[in-house]
């Protein structure tokens, strides 16, 4: 919502709507920079027929936890799709367990938690464990973010699924199916060997996802409107280094 007009973010939805065609659950992105900017974005995204909605509270401005609770009303009385919080400073304000508990006591749509804070793994932990005993009538599950880099360690501790960009989706499916399969030795070598891409990753940000898109055909080119900082010339010898151990894994070629 940053780097794209409304008109362009309405249409990513569009299309992804369109080509998914009810085979997979699609979960719309509805940050904004306002409560009503928001809230105009997850009604559009539900009116194409999303499965849910997930949002973190608008982040124009410091926002305190009345404010956060308030966002979270407003949006919930506006949708009638289950809707996702995502925890994840510093693009909204962290929350507690015990606050997105009581989020989820008070608003008929709030199910799922994304959680990506600095404490990930435990919150995760936490919200597994304690989300079917305090909200059991609610509480759908929470899944892990953070590119992908705990997503075996919150699999372990009770993450019912893992969000993260989308520039190597079917590698993260197929670490995933390995999981539920119980063949942890092979989704860690798997993990293992994309794990140095994830840290690259957790310093450029988008300029890193495009270049990766860009590399697998997806885009055609990595060129980034936004103000991140670009990669240098050796960062994309080293990413390019780095994606040969990745490229193995790929399912979609």
């Amino acid at each position: 919502f940053d780097t794209l007009s409304d008109e362009e973010h309405h249409e990513t939805i569009r299309v992804i709507v369109n080509q998914t065609n009810g085979r997979v659950p699609v979960v719309a992105g509805a940050a904004g920079w306002s409560i009503r900017h928001s809230i105009a974005n997850a009604k559009y995204a539900q009116d194409l027929g999303v499965d849910a909605v997930m949002a973190t509270a608008p982040v124009i401005k410091p926002t305190g936890w009345e404010t956060v609770r308030e966002f979270y009303h407003q949006l919930d009385a506006a949708l009638d799709v289950p809707i996702v919080i995502q925890n994840a400073p510093p693009f909204g304000p962290e929350m507690s367990p015990a606050q997105m508990f009581q989020l989820m006591d008070e608003c008929r749509n709030i199910m799922y938690v994304k959680e990506e804070s600095a404490t990930e793994i435990n919150y995760v932990g936490q919200l597994a464990e304690q989300g079917p005993k305090v909200v059991p009538d609610k509480f759908k599950g929470v899944m892990s973010g953070n590119s992908g880099l705990t997503i075996i360690d919150c699999y372990r501790r009770g993450s019912c699924g893992c969000m993260p960009a989308n520039h190597y989706p079917d590698v993260f499916v197929k670490i995933w199916d390995l999981l539920e399969a119980g063949k942890f030795d092979e989704a860690y070598a798997i993990h293992e060997d994309i794990a140095p891409l994830m840290l690259v990753e957790g310093m450029y940000w988008m300029p890193f996802f495009y270049y990766v898109l860009y590399r697998r055909g997806i885009f055609k080119t990595d060129y980034y409107r936004g103000r991140a900082p670009r990669m240098t010339e050796k960062t994309y010898r080293q990413v390019d280094r780095l994606l040969k151990l990745a490229e193995q894994h790929y399912v979609i070629k």
